[in-house]
């Protein structure tokens, strides 16, 4: 990314920051990591989508962390390897079982998703058509014991366009990161209710994401 490191050197504010995602997640998240004094963190991105732009964890890649990628459209897996060799791309999906699952794709793949009454209700919207591929599915926390097993996990991050709940229903909650970053739009409520019940408190609000921070636990 040196075009975009040269933008903000010439043309930057002094004292500005770079931010990769719509409403600046990405550095909210460095700030909660900082309050457990992590600097490079490990992660597991469920729904990378785009490896950069309009990613959750890219900065934090930037900055020297590294983790897990999970992305069901294969073309984007492509891309994120190419441009992310130091985390690990998974083609796939996170939720309730380890079996196949229908993932209802667009050709505007922000809408993609594992829902079909929602791929449905995106077609009736926006009048486009949607391909149906079978894709792997896996349980977060298999995830987390094959790459995750004997390290830590500092950040989930899961954008899955509605199927958050799904993913999290079978989390059994037993190794947990130490921030989560949730897209909880229509479900802030529900979502802030479970995360309270496992020890997480609310550290940041953006209009799609909710950013929770694990309580000290000591």
């Amino acid at each position: 990314m040196k075009i975009i490191d040269f933008i903000k050197r010439r043309y930057s504010p002094r004292g500005s920051y770079t931010s990769f995602t719509n409403t600046g997640e990405d550095l909210l998240l460095q700030q909660a990591l900082l309050k457990f004094n992590i600097n490079k963190p490990t992660y597991i991105d469920i729904g990378c989508h785009h490896p950069i732009f309009g990613n959750i964890t890219y900065l934090l890649y930037k900055n020297g962390g590294t983790g897990i990628l999970v992305e069901p459209n294969k073309n984007l897996c492509k891309v994120i390897s190419r441009k992310r060799s130091r985390d690990v791309c998974v083609f796939g999906g996170i939720g309730k079982n380890s079996e196949g699952s229908s993932f209802y794709e667009f050709k505007r793949s922000t809408r993609s998703t594992f829902l079909k009454n929602q791929a449905d209700e995106w077609k009736k919207v926006s009048g486009q058509e949607y391909t149906t591929s079978t894709v792997p599915l896996y349980t977060l926390d298999k995830v987390i014991e094959k790459f995750n097993k004997d390290t830590a996990v500092d950040l989930i991050s899961i954008d899955t366009e509605g199927y958050e709940e799904e993913i999290l229903s079978e989390f059994k909650w037993l190794k947990l990161p130490k921030v989560f970053c949730i897209e909880t739009a229509g479900k802030k409520d529900y979502f802030n209710d479970l995360l309270k019940s496992h020890n997480y408190t609310v550290f940041a609000d953006t209009p799609a994401n909710t950013i929770y921070t694990l309580n000290n636990t000591k």
